[in-house]
């Protein structure tokens, strides 16, 4: 949520439109981003800080970056993992501006362009504990007042695990989580994700099992970004700045509105047993093919279920067909009739087959085979590394995007950049 400061002039985050998945809203910028001509100018002109630490943070720095702002990490530490070194400011830092490692705390000279840049900043990313942002501008600036008057215009996005503490009492009172340490497993078990995640009653070593870290940490991550954004245009109507309590609990407890408030419709049942978390119904899983890969089934809709058992040759069976789609007694016998289908035919002969139909059956594909798939050839959703990407951009050339860096950084310029971003389709 965004919270307000009666020291510090702030906005109110209100409902947003509900989503059960990390891919719908994913989706839905693809979406918007191709109804406008050019989304590297949607934020032109904008301003953004990233201080390093939590890697969602990169994440968010990216978005914003995808959409048009200069985002310049200020690179302060390596984080060691296991297997070595790893630079977390460079993750995720295609279309940034990277700073030599800066000590404000060690040097004056340091010291004085941190103050410039946060000072001519729009937006400033921190994913540090409560108290360490506050720290660091006590120290800059010689003042305990948060943040310092000099700053009074900057949007602070604040990316944390569980959020900021409501007020002071619930952190003297041991009820606050904000200085605990955590990762995406633990914001999905306390935000209610993480019991409907991957399991089926009954099964083998039956316990909660986390997704890939996607919808806590990026979730949370895009969510932050769309608030810098609803943040910026009241700043730009105001000239107030904001502070943005972006915790990931949270923003895993918002994509799972859907759950909550389709519980009794969709999710009565033990985890793994409904219709949407776990495979029960035979129209939505996954069915093993003839090669050992996978095709992902859903069929929900009468008229896509009909389409699907025409492509695997059903449609002609009475125990599937009508009103035997919501026979839930019939279900494992369905499901065994569609298995022997669908394991007939390689995945890709199933892909030929139901390609560009609205059957709602899809291949399931690694990562490693995304690049070269049909869905990301179609569309080029790809950048030149072969992540995915939000949105259609072309990186802007160093010689075109070097004047509005200049312009920000101004005498710094020379002392803080790095290296620069090269001409390059995103």
């Amino acid at each position: 949520g965004l919270r307000s400061s009666p020291s510090f002039p702030s906005i109110q985050c209100r409902s947003l439109p509900s989503s059960c998945s990390l891919f719908s809203l994913f989706s839905s910028f693809v979406f918007v981003f191709h109804l406008l001509a050019s989304p590297t100018e949607m934020l032109r002109g904008t301003r953004v800080v990233e201080l390093p630490g939590l890697v969602p943070v990169q994440y968010c720095g990216k978005v914003l970056a995808e959409w048009g702002a200069d985002v310049l990490v200020l690179r302060t530490r390596q984080v060691h993992v296991p297997g070595g070194p790893v630079d977390l400011a460079r993750l995720f830092g295609t279309a940034k501006w990277h700073s030599t490692p800066l000590r404000p705390k060690e040097s004056e000279a340091d010291a004085a362009s941190v103050r410039r840049v946060f000072e001519r900043a729009h937006v400033l990313l921190d994913p540090w504990r409560p108290g360490a942002l506050e720290a660091l501008l006590a120290q800059l600036y010689g003042t305990a007042t948060f943040p310092p008057p000099q700053l009074r215009h900057l949007i602070i996005v604040r990316l944390s695990g569980y959020g900021q503490p409501a007020s002071s009492s619930a952190h003297r009172q041991g009820l606050s989580l904000a200085h605990a340490a955590g990762h995406d497993i633990n914001y999905l078990a306390l935000s209610g994700v993480l019991a409907h995640a991957g399991r089926r009653p009954g099964s083998p070593g039956d316990r909660p099992v986390p997704p890939a870290n996607v919808i806590a940490d990026f979730g949370g991550a895009a969510l932050a970004a769309g608030a810098a954004v609803a943040a910026r245009v009241a700043q730009l109507r105001t000239g107030a700045g904001a502070i943005v309590d972006a915790g990931l609990t949270q923003a895993a407890a918002h994509l799972g509105s859907f759950v909550y408030a389709m519980g009794d419709a969709l999710f009565a049942g033990p985890p793994g047993s409904n219709l949407l978390d776990g495979g029960a119904a035979p129209f939505y899983r996954t069915y093993e093919t003839a090669d050992g890969r996978f095709v992902a089934v859903g069929a929900i809709e009468p008229k896509f279920y009909a389409a699907m058992l025409r492509g695997v040759g059903l449609a002609g069976d009475e125990t599937l067909v009508g009103s035997g789609q919501w026979d839930v007694s019939a279900w494992p016998a369905q499901a065994k009739q569609l298995e022997r289908a669908f394991a007939s035919r390689s995945r890709a002969a199933w892909e030929d087959v139901y390609w560009g139909t609205d059957a709602c059956v899809t291949p399931v594909l690694d990562p490693t085979e995304v690049a070269q798939s049909r869905w990301a050839t179609s569309i080029g959703v790809l950048d030149a590394r072969g992540d995915p990407r939000g949105v259609q951009v072309v990186q802007t050339a160093e010689d075109a995007a070097a004047p509005s860096i200049r312009s920000w950084l101004q005498s710094d310029y020379a002392r803080l950049v790095e290296h620069h971003p090269t001409s390059s389709k995103l």
